[in-house]
């Protein structure tokens, strides 16, 4: 719930001059959210929207009220009408996507599985126009929701249907790949092999970045047989995005070179050159050439799909340019040395992101967003034992930070340290009992050494705690898997995918069933 909150007074800051007398009301209202005042925070809210019909605030306040009435008053029927209020007055807004959203989570609870799968695409028809504000990570969600309706109530036809106006609407990202996924996989249930390879296909060619492409391994043999598709290409673009990941930059970008040699007319070329001349960028730090250079590419390549990324990429790089020259004329300001580190860190350009953050640590030694920064671009770039003791001078100000504890344990058990891992991750659950996080993480270090029965004991005790904690129910299955329980291993990736259907992991988790369910007794 604080989640929506703090987005709540954030509006308000902003228009806070405009409006007193609504403002006053509706700030009462989020004093009584922060202090768990429920009714009399419902009741404030519902005073502000009829204060000023026509003010912004009238609709947040109204979706401020919704939320209450679902998520603490356990009241959907009330929620639902107010949510449908928020619809009503801003049909084409955030609220309205975030209120759709909400009342396919109330016809949920209400048992009502077909009107939460129409509630849903309402939101996704106009969270597809608002990804700015939304992000992708919302239109994913919202998508796998819909998907696991759709396939709780058997009915393919219309999960097609469904899909097939979201693949139009849809058209950049994961959220893109994630509905074409969705979408073959129903026309296969049906026997619609072509219509499904051809999905798996533009996946494959238009989306080749995503997580989702990379969780086609097991769709491989049908879309060659079907389709007499050649893998080349796309092999080499995954090889390209491993050495990524690795921290390889050169073989990345001899990968992508290779491509457009050999292969200029795939349709995957052109994510190759773009991805050559961000990694071209990112080893030079030229970002006034990289921005001439994606320029060009958007005037060659105007009806591109991925044109809306490279476009905000070239934002991206305006701004990082003159974050560079601030850093040139203001070298006392740590603070802007430190988010141009991490901003450089986000962009995975870590040679680049080093000497701002080692700026800071010359003038600062024990900065702690500094040492938290230079640590994970050590980390991340394979240099794990030189990023330990920058995240234990972060842990340090803190013993008791389960986050940082969590961190350093990874660091850890990257480095094959069990002991210094187990003693983190012991700390971590130390300091808070009711984090299923914690157990999740010791469940893991303890399946990296072999100790199967131990690990499944801590992934048990992470779902009692939280029975939606998703990795570890899949980890279960891994675990029982290596330990050579083949029976215990299906009953745990059966359970998995009774709640998570999309996304790499159920996608593996189906990988595994196969193999296992195949396997000669």
């Amino acid at each position: 719930m604080k989640g929506w909150i703090l987005l709540i007074v954030a509006i308000t800051v902003v228009i806070a001059p405009l409006y007193a007398g609504i403002l006053d009301v509706f700030n009462l209202g989020v004093t009584d959210l922060q202090e768990s005042r429920w009714e009399q925070s419902v009741m404030h809210f519902l005073q502000a929207a009829e204060l000023d019909r026509n003010h912004p605030l009238s609709v947040v306040s109204l979706y401020n009220a919704a939320n209450v009435e679902f998520l603490v008053n356990h009241n959907p029927g009330k929620a639902t009408e107010l949510f449908q209020q928020v619809v009503d007055k801003s049909p084409q807004s955030v609220w309205a996507a975030e209120s759709w959203r909400r009342m396919a989570e109330c016809s949920e609870s209400l048992g009502n599985d077909s009107q939460a799968v129409d509630y849903y695409f309402e939101a996704l028809q106009i969270g597809s126009n608002m990804r700015d504000q939304l992000g992708d990570p919302w239109t994913s969600e919202v998508s796998l929701a819909a998907a696991n309706f759709l396939t709780k109530l058997g009915n393919q036809e219309k999960a097609i249907t469904y899909y097939d106006k979201l693949r139009q609407q849809i058209t950049v990202g994961e959220p893109a790949a994630q509905v074409r996924f969705a979408l073959a996989e129903a026309y296969e249930s049906i026997g619609k092999t072509n219509e499904a390879t051809l999905c798996y296909r533009d996946i494959a060619e238009s989306y080749p970045q995503t997580n989702t492409a990379r969780g086609l391994n097991s769709k491989r043999d049908l879309v060659t047989k079907e389709l007499d598709y050649d893998w080349t290409v796309f092999d080499l673009y995954q090889q390209s995005s491993g050495r990524m990941r690795a921290g390889n930059r050169t073989e990345a970008m001899n990968l992508c070179q290779q491509i457009l040699d050999n292969y200029p007319n795939s349709g995957i070329s052109p994510r190759a050159q773009v991805r050559l001349y961000m990694l071209s960028t990112y080893s030079t730090g030229d970002f006034k050439k990289g921005i001439e250079d994606l320029v060009e590419f958007l005037l060659q390549h105007p009806d591109w799909n991925g044109n809306e990324e490279t476009r905000n990429a070239i934002q991206q790089w305006q701004n990082l340019a003159e974050s560079v020259e601030q850093t040139k004329q203001h070298p006392e300001d740590l603070e802007l040395y430190n988010g141009l580190g991490y901003q450089l860190f986000q962009l995975r350009a870590f040679d680049l992101a080093i000497p701002y953050f080692e700026h800071v640590l010359s003038k600062e030694p024990n900065n702690s967003s500094a040492n938290m920064g230079i640590g994970y671009v050590l980390n991340a770039s394979g240099r794990t034992q030189e990023a330990v003791p920058h995240f234990e001078a972060v842990l340090a100000s803190d013993p008791q930070d389960g986050t940082m504890l969590n961190i350093l344990g990874y660091a850890y058990l990257q480095a094959r340290n069990f002991d210094k891992a187990r003693e983190m991750f012991r700390r971590y659950i130390e300091s808070d009992t009711t984090d299923a996080n914690a157990y999740d993480s010791m469940g893991e270090c303890l399946f990296n050494e072999g100790k199967y029965d131990e690990s499944a004991r801590f992934y048990q005790k992470a779902l009692s705690v939280d029975s939606t904690f998703s990795n570890s129910r899949f980890m279960l299955g891994e675990v029982y898997k290596a330990s050579g329980d083949t029976t215990k291993a299906i009953i745990a990736y059966q359970h998995f995918l009774e709640t998570d259907l999309g996304g790499r992991l159920a996608e593996l988790a189906r990988a595994s069933l196969d193999s296992l369910t195949t396997a000669p007794k």
